[in-house]
């Protein structure tokens, strides 16, 4: 009988193990979570004093420095490395991107969005 009960005991805790360990792996991955490679400054290489910074936390600064005078404004976004998209959301709508989905071919220290070309900072 004791036998019996350890043996009950021991499947047990090898069925609770395998629950604890399936339920670790998952494939609903969010896909706009931003990675290293987005994260940063970037300064635009097709108009002077223009730059856009990206944060961990999907929020960004756009800045324009010309002559002098200084313009920039927050925006939240969302990155979706796999289909190459960048959405911009709450944009001030004076800057130069507005509210939308951008195409954002982003390389190491490279950036192609929009149509323009960004140099990683």
């Amino acid at each position: 009988m004791k036998t019996k009960f350890w043996n009950l005991l021991l499947v047990q805790m090898l069925l609770v193990c395998s629950v604890v360990s399936f339920a670790s792996c998952s494939s609903d991955d969010d896909d706009d979570i931003p990675t290293s490679t987005i994260v940063g400054t970037w300064k635009c290489d097709d108009i002077d004093g223009y730059s856009v910074q990206f944060n961990a936390d999907f929020t960004g600064r756009e800045m324009i420095r010309t002559d002098g005078n200084a313009m920039d404004g927050a925006f939240e976004y969302s990155y979706n490395k796999e289909k190459a998209e960048l959405t911009i959301i709450g944009t001030t709508e004076k800057m130069y991107m507005k509210n939308g989905t951008y195409k954002a071919n982003v390389a190491i220290n490279k950036m192609t969005l929009g149509g323009l070309n960004f140099t990683k900072q």
